[in-house]
């Protein structure tokens, strides 16, 4: 019987859910139930990539979890991050977010980029449009820093997650930092390829477009 988690593929052609069967259970893509020996329930929601032929999520396996795509469970990790699994927007790549021996990384494509020495990711997973560059927003020695292509910029008091955005080719990338001055006073700044603009006026950026 249906569990929840309907979900329509982005074209509309498909439809996936959680089901149970026997005591178990299971994801149903198209009518077919997808059901793995291995892997105890589905954590989180069911992902369609973009162009609606891959479906991806989270499930739980013997005491850790794995991501689980098209049927197929990639490699287990201790924990991964809820609501951290990401395509690309040409469906040709995948991100997450998982933790080994107490320390974050983030998988992309099957293999681990690793964090320094106590750094975590904070916000969400980005593709350029291209699906060739990834950035995200951690944290690290009290600040903010944005990753990209596995290289870290530089330290900024704050940054906006939602900020981050790539130019329509995926060269360049931008986003809103923040900065307290030892004074008290607050002010945002835009940041592009790692360079802080010059500030123009106090207060707050509410977004930004290439």
């Amino acid at each position: 019987y249906l569990v929840g988690s309907l979900e329509f593929s982005p074209d509309g052609r498909r439809l996936a859910y959680l089901a149970s069967a026997d005591g178990r259970q299971v994801v149903v893509v198209d009518g077919e139930m997808q059901e793995l020996e291995e892997v105890d329930g589905v954590i989180g929601s069911l992902t369609f990539s973009p162009d609606g032929r891959c479906l991806a999520y989270l499930a739980a396996a013997s005491g850790q979890q794995v991501a689980v795509v098209d049927g197929t469970m990639e490699e287990r990790y201790d924990d991964i991050q809820e609501g951290s699994l990401v395509f690309s927007p040409d469906s040709r790549r995948l991100a997450y977010v998982a933790r080994v021996d107490n320390r974050q990384v983030v998988v992309v494509d099957g293999g681990v980029k690793e964090l320094g020495e106590g750094d975590d990711v904070i916000g969400s997973l980005k593709f350029s449009p291209d699906g060739r560059r990834l950035a995200y927003l951690a944290a690290s020695d009290g600040r903010h820093v944005v990753v990209v292509d596995g290289k870290m910029q530089k330290q900024h008091d704050e940054i906006q997650d939602r900020s981050l955005v790539f130019s329509a080719d995926g060269q360049r990338l931008a986003y809103i930092a923040h900065e307290t001055h030892s004074w008290g006073g607050e002010i945002d700044y835009v940041v592009v390829d790692g360079r802080k603009m010059k500030q123009g006026s106090h207060g707050y950026i509410k977004s930004l477009k290439f």
